[in-house]
């Protein structure tokens, strides 16, 4: 007798495959969508007729001093605060969102409030106006 082999299955909708399987169709799609993007930008650079300079780029990346030493460009040193300020963001965000996780879910009553009214003032608050009070009066 055949072995039977169980499929999930959703009506209407064919049996799903792991994410992480690419099948000749995918490769066709991911072909066609680069071919589409280079011949976007050939037509956008053809169509703009400016010649770029792209060595004008290299002191904003790196330079040498004046002892014949490389330094980082202002591009590559506003990269750098960028990721050193996300990366902080991300350690305070962390570690305050773990501190009031905890008291909200150990605390009961009275205790937790302070926990519940700064999740609800973070919820409810939208993120535009929450930047604009850092940037404007926290800043």
């Amino acid at each position: 007798m055949a072995e039977r082999r169980q499929v999930d299955y959703i009506p209407g909708i064919s049996p799903a495959r792991p994410w992480n399987s690419l099948d000749p169709w995918d490769a066709l799609l991911a072909a066609v969508i680069v071919i589409v993007a280079a011949a976007f930008c050939w037509k956008a650079s053809a169509a703009a007729d400016h010649a770029w300079e792209w060595g004008a780029l290299m002191p904003y990346l790196a330079a040498r001093d004046g002892a014949g030493g490389w330094h980082a460009g202002l591009l590559l040193r506003g990269l750098l605060g960028t990721l050193r300020l996300g990366l902080w963001a991300t350690a305070v965000a962390l570690a305050s969102g773990v501190a009031v996780g905890m008291l909200s879910a150990r605390l009961r009553g009275a205790a937790a409030l302070p926990a519940m009214l700064y999740v609800s003032l973070m919820r409810n608050t939208p993120p535009l106006v929450l930047l604009f009070l850092m940037y404007f009066f926290a800043g």
